[in-house]
Parts: C-alpha cells; structure tokens; sequence
C-alpha cells in the first residue's frame, strides 16, 4: 500500500515537471519565434521590400541551397552596386552592361531590389558561360554572388514560381 502510495506521488511529481518543461517548451518556441519576426522585418525595412517579399525570397533562397544570410548581403549589395552602376564607371558599370540593363528607370532612380533582381536573373540565363555569369553575379551581388547564381538559374520565373510556391 505505501508502495503504491508512493509510485502515486512520483507519478504526481513526474507530472508536475513534465508540464513545467512543456510550459517552458512552449515559451521559448514563442519567444523565439517572435525575435525571429522581428528580426525579419528589421532586415526587410533595412533592404527596402515588404516582409512577406523577404519571406518569400528567403524561402526561395533555402530551397535552393542558399543561406539566409546570403540572401540578405546579396539584396544589399544588388542596391549598393547599382548605385555604384549609375555613374558608369567601375566594375558594377560593366556587368550590368554586359547585361544589358540599366540600374535606373526612365526618370533617372535606382530601381526596386525586387525589380532589379528579376531583370538580372533574365538576363544571367543569356550569357553564354558560367565564367561569365559567375563574374557578372559577383560584380552585382558582391562575394554572395556566385552562391545566389543557384536560386536565379531559372530566371525571373524561375524565382516568381518560388515566390508563388512560398506564398501557398
């Protein structure tokens, strides 16, 4: 009888603690999940497109074997390079000549990210070799750009699908 008296208050404790770590379970998931969002629409703010944009692109990014981090410097330095593009001078100039695009629109201002990353993917696939692209990517995407060339092989539809594929 205290065997059993005994079996019920361990019983009773094991309980206890189990729900203790299942609360503290549940409590880091959301916390982490909250610095997590946060930390996602600081870096969308930083990169100038919507969260669920980033969200998408870093869905894209995974599937493709390219990490988050990369993603980020290389959608930063596509803005910074077509800054530097907009004079004509320099290494940025060449490769979105070499790409046939300009990185300002008609009234003169640097295009979206978004919309400049669509028109370099078309026109990567153009080039005829991978030394060329690989040359081209690391002109406009900085040292993430040879890493990034996996998730544009396909173009701007390539890249859309997964944007679509991330949304469902």
């Amino acid at each position: 009888s205290e065997l059993d008296n005994l079996a019920s208050k361990a019983e009773t404790v094991m309980k206890a603690i189990a729900g203790y770590w299942a609360i503290q379970a549940l409590q880091n998931f959301v916390t982490n999940t909250a610095n997590a969002m946060a930390e996602v629409g600081k870096s969308a703010s930083f990169l100038g497109i919507t969260v669920d944009a980033l969200q998408e692109l870093q869905y894209a990014a995974e599937k493709s074997g390219v990490s988050i981090d990369a993603l980020n410097d290389a959608l930063k330095e596509i803005q910074v390079r077509a800054v530097d593009a907009k004079s004509g001078e320099g290494e940025a100039a060449e490769a979105f000549q070499m790409l046939g695009l300009k990185s300002t629109d008609a009234a003169g201002r640097i295009r979206e990210p978004l919309e400049l990353l669509d028109a370099v993917a078309d026109r990567l696939k153009a080039l005829r070799t991978q030394s060329e692209r690989i040359w081209v990517a690391d002109a406009i995407f900085g040292d993430e750009g040879s890493t990034v060339l996996s998730m544009l092989k396909d173009g701007a539809i390539g890249l859309q699908a997964m944007r679509k594929e991330a949304r469902a």
